[in-house]
């Protein structure tokens, strides 16, 4: 009996070291070749998904499996396998794209008049709060095939006045559309983190212009991804989501509306059974010649 009861002792004490073992794990993720951190990568389990802080540290709680993805923009997605327990350092290789140079003459464009795309203003039907990894991408159409133009901002409605608003960070998306609702090559090959630390008559505006983004014949889907601080929820400044204004209707009547969810493959957004989804946001393009 003593035997026995010894021997359940052992297993359950290993078995407990083992669970707690494996309850959480952490890591940092640095860039390949200047090994410094990539901040706001994605880290995505089978059944979860964490954002890495600042300084490329994150951590999962609960780890079911130790292969996680890690995917950022500007760096190749690789999967790796993670030790519960221990802190590895996990590097990322960058994508490098080839730029033509950039001169002053380029700015030129900026003294042309903008064309708005997209509505801004309107009576909303609904205001949906977008947390930290969703994308919502909107397709905006070519005003003028006839002539070329440069994307100079995105602006949207959101809910927050200027009285109550907090600083958001997010990342900007930018994909070529092969149609209306195809998305191509992603235009904005950059780990770029945006600010958007005023909203104006209820209207965030980030600026795109010194990326010199030409609009595509076939137009182009532009999305937001709202990033938080880091993993530990601590960091009040930037609560990670706006609360976005917008209308529903049968139709998209002002362009279509896609959301992803912490992978590469997009659906149409539907609000219910039948209404769609419409945002109120708008592209603004300047005439680049």
């Amino acid at each position: 009996m003593c035997r026995y009861l010894f021997v359940l002792y052992i297993f359950i004490h290993i078995t407990c070291i083992h669970s707690f073992a494996q309850e959480t794990a952490c890591g940092k993720v640095y860039d390949a070749s200047t090994r410094k951190p990539v901040s706001y990568a994605i880290v995505s389990t089978s059944a979860i998904s964490v954002y890495c802080d600042s300084l490329g540290s994150f951590e999962i709680k609960n780890l079911l499996n130790t292969s996680v993805v890690i995917s950022c923009v500007g760096y190749e997605t690789k999967t790796f396998t993670i030790r519960p327990g221990v802190c590895d350092t996990l590097l990322l290789s960058p994508v490098f794209q080839q730029l033509e140079p950039v001169t002053v003459g380029k700015y030129a464009w900026l003294k042309n008049p903008s064309v708005q795309i997209g509505k801004l203003n309107g009576r909303s039907k609904f205001s949906v709060n977008v947390p930290s990894g969703l994308t919502f991408l909107k397709y905006f159409p070519h005003p003028d095939i006839s002539k070329p133009y440069v994307i100079g901002s995105i602006s949207v409605r959101v809910n927050q006045s200027e009285n109550n608003y907090e600083p958001r960070k997010v990342r900007v998306r930018i994909f070529d559309a092969k149609s209306d609702i195809e998305i191509g090559t992603d235009l904005l090959n950059a780990a770029d983190i945006f600010l958007i630390d005023k909203v104006v008559d209820n209207i965030a505006t980030i600026q795109l212009s010194k990326f010199f983004i030409d609009m595509p014949k076939h137009g182009c889907f532009v999305g937001l991804e709202f990033i938080k601080s880091g993993f530990d929820g601590n960091d009040k400044n930037y609560s990670g989501f706006l609360s976005l204004k917008g209308w529903l209707s049968k139709s998209f009547e002002d362009g279509s509306v896609f959301t992803q969810y912490f992978s590469n493959k997009f659906r149409e957004y539907t609000f219910g059974a039948s209404q769609k989804i419409n945002l109120y946001c708008s592209l603004n393009v300047y005439e680049s010649r």
